[in-house]
């Protein structure tokens, strides 16, 4: 064979060798630093994700986060919280998505049917399906999105932002108790969620009943139910304790009063009954007996969380 065809062919072989490792060092990496992601060692851990961030490797850091977000325990969810947090923006913006995937999956929210409301005074109203939170908002997801948008919660006196500081083991998955309606409001928003009208509210909760409650009419039912006045030592309780409704709503009738959305400008509306609500405060319909006047005290203000829903 001729030199010159030797040489050749070695070109050959070296410009396929240089484009094989051109064509296979990325993949190579991304699955080398996707291996450190299950290091035992956090720095490490955010280290190689950084890395695999930076490369525009989204997808393997998002689907190891998503699979420690564990639905069942609250502990692990905020870890990944804080790790995802400090990785920066990008760090971020996939909390974001995890966090937004989470709030929205079977877990956490339940498929509304679509189905008429009759009202107190005959009339009916038509409710689109929907999807509804089975909790009200718990201090742990109000946490995540407070922590995710700092500048629009609270300041202190001077205007400096007041440091967030992770709830309580005891209150973490409590309903949020205080967020004035516009908080609500926000919180949902950032999620592509809403807060429920007052219809909407009403039909989800009722879940088909047409009694003064979800179960029907006898009150001796209703501490399975809800945390209200003669079983609660007046304070809230982590959700989902009691007995939901048929559709698989907890805490409807108790717990926390739940903003809903406005019918009208400025016309803020709670519904279901708190920790301290008689029996008959529980009831619905029981929403008429809160005036904007209240709103304005701090009382009031303890009292009240809310629930999200979209279409």
């Amino acid at each position: 064979m001729k030199l010159y065809l030797k040489l050749g062919i070695f070109v050959l072989v070296l410009f396929a060798l240089v484009i094989a490792t051109c064509l296979l060092w990325t993949p190579v990496k991304v699955r080398y630093y996707t291996s450190k992601l299950h290091s035992g060692d956090i720095k490490v851990r955010q280290a190689y994700a950084k890395k695999l961030l930076e490369m525009g490797a989204r997808e393997p850091v998002f689907k190891y986060y998503t699979d420690r977000y564990d639905p069942k325990s609250v502990e692990k969810r905020i870890a990944v919280v804080e790790e995802l947090f400090e990785l920066g923006d990008k760090g971020k913006d996939l909390l974001m998505d995890i966090f937004k995937n989470w709030c929205c999956s079977p877990s956490q929210q339940v498929k509304i049917p679509a189905g008429t409301l009759t009202l107190e005074n005959g009339s009916k109203v038509e409710i689109k399906n929907l999807w509804i939170d089975k909790y009200e908002v718990t201090f742990e997801k109000y946490y995540v999105i407070q922590k995710l948008f700092p500048t629009r919660w609270k300041y202190d006196s001077t205007g400096k932002l007041i440091p967030l500081k992770t709830p309580s083991e005891k209150l973490i998955k409590n309903p949020v108790c205080g967020p004035q309606w516009q908080e609500a409001d926000y919180y949902a928003n950032c999620l592509g969620l809403r807060l429920p009208t007052l219809y909407e509210w009403e039909y989800a909760a009722r879940a088909g009943s047409s009694g003064k409650y979800c179960f029907g009419d006898n009150e001796a039912s209703l501490g399975e139910h809800a945390w209200y006045k003669d079983n609660s030592n007046d304070r809230p309780y982590s959700v989902g304790q009691k007995e939901p409704n048929q559709w698989g709503l907890y805490d409807v009738h108790g717990n926390v009063q739940e903003w809903c959305n406005m019918l009208a400008p400025r016309e803020y509306t709670g519904c279901g009954g708190y920790f301290g609500s008689t029996s008959s405060e529980c009831v619905f319909g029981a929403w008429q007996l809160i005036q904007d006047k209240l709103r304005e005290t701090p009382f009031f203000m303890m009292i009240t969380g809310f629930r999200c829903v979209r279409d």
